[in-house]
């Protein structure tokens, strides 16, 4: 431990020292003063030797003076021992106390200063451990942060889970409307062949029946053109009147002149076949025909023989008193 004594030893260290530099100043005094008497004595008597002890024996005067001043001296020095033993005993006693309690106070101090440094060795510990708690708050924090962030993408992969489920399901249900969607068109294929087929066999019918209606009309107008000569008014008219194929087969074609013409009419029959061989007409089946290369389907026949509309009257409906109205009186 570094510093002063307490104040009581210093004092009383400073009086010891005054009290020792007394004595030292009165010796040294007391001994100037004995060499000066025996110096000045012995200069009265010549041949002496310098020394109180030859001046004590040789003068007696000096030496009783010197004794009896000596003795005074002595006894005042004497004196001033015992005082100075008792205040040195004193002096020791109260610098043995003070060294004890000075020791005893080091003593404490040092205990003091033990504890005092086991104190700040705890603040440091205690400032060291708030540290170390303040960091693992933090990292307690950023746990927590961590287990936050955690919870948010177990949520997303519930979600993405959920999703892929509901993806599966959707992709199933996909497939099984694909393979119904397959199964539909191969039904809606099947339905549609079907369909082609009826249409194709309606078709056919169809042209067969026109094809039977023509055939029918041609050799009806062949066999009425061989009996009379030449087309009777009205009679194609009379027996298919009403029948909606004829008048569909008579409205498809119409004539830019109001009156058929006799040219039209003999071009038709130039190019008829000759009526002395009804085979042709006999063994004509409608349903094996070609709807292209038959005859009977040809355009020019047919224009010529329905012999086109003219103002709303058929050619069998040409009256017979109005010649100018028909070229066929005019040859006939």
């Amino acid at each position: 431990m570094s510093g002063s004594w307490p104040r009581p030893w210093q004092t009383l260290s400073n009086a010891s020292h005054s009290l020792q530099e007394e004595l030292s100043r009165e010796v040294s005094t007391m001994r100037k003063f004995a060499t000066n008497f025996v110096k000045k004595r012995t200069a009265e008597a010549p041949g002496q030797e310098d020394t109180s002890e030859v001046a004590a024996i040789y003068t007696p005067r000096v030496g009783y003076e010197l004794v009896a001043w000596n003795a005074a001296n002595l006894a005042e020095i004497r004196k001033r021992a015992v005082k100075s033993a008792g205040e040195g005993d004193r002096l020791g006693r109260v610098i043995a106390r003070v060294n004890k309690q000075a020791k005893k106070s080091w003593k404490v101090y040092n205990g003091f200063h033990k504890e005092l440094q086991a104190i700040l060795e705890t603040v440091q510990m205690v400032d060291k451990i708030r540290t170390d708690l303040s960091t693992i708050s933090d990292e307690i924090s950023s746990i927590n942060f961590r287990l936050i962030e955690l919870d948010l993408l177990n949520a997303q992969v519930q979600m993405s889970r959920a999703k892929m489920e509901e993806f599966r399901r959707f992709s199933v249900y996909k497939q099984t409307r694909q393979e119904e969607l397959k199964q539909m068109d191969v039904k809606l294929k099947v339905v549609r062949d079907v369909q082609r087929e009826t249409s194709e066999r309606q078709r056919m019918e169809s042209l067969a029946q026109k094809q039977r209606f023509l055939a029918e009309s041609f050799q009806q107008q062949m066999l009425q053109y061989k009996e009379y000569g030449t087309l009777r008014p009205g009679m194609v008219d009379r027996k298919f009147q009403g029948s909606s194929e004829y008048d569909k087969q008579l409205g498809e074609v119409e004539i830019e002149g109001d009156v058929a013409r006799d040219d039209d009419l003999n071009k038709f029959l130039s190019d008829a076949p000759s009526f002395d061989q009804p085979e042709i007409l006999t063994d004509i089946e409608p349903e094996s025909a070609s709807p292209v290369h038959s005859p009977l389907t040809n355009e020019r026949l047919m224009h010529s023989l329905l012999e086109q509309k003219m103002d709303g009257k058929k050619i069998g409906d040409v009256q017979d008193e109005s010649p100018a109205s028909s070229g066929l009186d005019k040859d006939s």
